[in-house]
C-alpha cells in the first residue's frame, strides 16, 4: 500500500497512530530490520537502510560512514552457501574499510538491552565515523570487475 493510501485509511485514527505511520519505511526487508532502524534513531546519527556497496552488495544499514549492520534471520543465513557468502561479503567490506556487524533475531528482539548498549558504546567512541580509504586496493578492484 502506498503512503497516500495509508494516510487516507488512517485519517480518522488518533494522532499517535498517524505518527506511527510516519515512522514506517518501505525499504525494510523484515520487521526485525525496522526494529533496529527505529532503535538506532538519534539526533545527529545518520542511519541509511538498504544501501548498495560495490563489491559487497546490498547491506541492511550503513551507520555513519563506516559501520555496516546486517540483520540475519537464521533460516536463510544458516544454509551453508548463505553462511559462506555472508563471511565473504564481510571480508570484502572490511577490505573496503567498513566495519560489518551481524545481528540475529534473538539479539534484536530479546537481547536489545545488551546489544543496544554495545552499539551505543561503539557509536559514542566514533567507530561509525571512521573514514574509508580513498583508494580501493587494486586486487579487490580487479576481482570485482570479473
Amino acid at each position: 500500500m502506498s503512503a497516500t493510501g495509508l494516510a487516507v485509511l488512517f485519517a480518522t485514527h488518533p494522532k499517535c497512530v498517524v505518527h506511527s505511520l510516519e515512522l514506517c519505511d518501505g525499504r525494510a526487508d523484515s520487521g526485525t530490520e525496522s526494529m533496529v532502524r527505529l532503535r538506532l534513531r538519534a539526533p545527529n546519527l545518520k542511519v541509511r537502510p538498504q544501501v548498495y556497496i560495490p563489491g559487497v552488495g546490498k547491506v541492511d544499514f550503513v551507520v555513519g560512514r563506516s559501520m555496516l549492520i546486517e540483520v540475519d534471520g537464521f533460516e536463510y543465513h544458516a544454509a551453508p552457501h548463505a553462511f559462506e557468502n555472508d563471511r565473504l561479503r564481510d571480508l570484502h567490506a572490511r577490505a573496503l574499510g567498513y566495519d560489518p556487524i551481524r545481528l540475529t533475531y534473538t539479539q534484536v528482539v530479546h537481547q536489545w538491552s545488551v546489544v543496544g548498549s554495545l552499539l551505543a558504546e561503539m557509536i559514542r567512541r566514533g567507530d561509525h565515523q571512521r573514514r574509508l580509504p580513498t583508494v580501493v586496493p587494486t586486487r579487490i578492484a580487479r576481482e570485482q570487475a570479473v
